[in-house]
């Protein structure tokens, strides 16, 4: 693949990033904003819990990368 066409993917892929991240932010809000409307500590329960799950999701892939990565002892490299 040349040069100049990994360049236009890593940018567009960037993009669709960032446009996701804004988006997820942007619904996480709403959300939040509709529980406190309800009652402010409902609304504190529900950005926390959102936020826990947040980080699980993002840190899974890393975990089972690193887990699929190690060499069993007695394995020759």
């Amino acid at each position: 693949m040349p040069q100049t066409a990994k360049k236009i993917a890593f940018v567009i892929a960037a993009l669709i990033g960032v446009v996701f991240a804004i988006f997820l932010f942007n619904q996480t809000m709403q959300i939040v904003q509709s529980a406190r409307a309800v009652n402010t500590v409902f609304g504190n329960g529900v950005m926390w819990a959102l936020v826990f799950t947040y980080c699980i999701l993002l840190a899974t892939p890393v975990w089972l990368w690193f887990r699929a990565n190690v060499v069993p002892e007695g394995t020759p490299v």
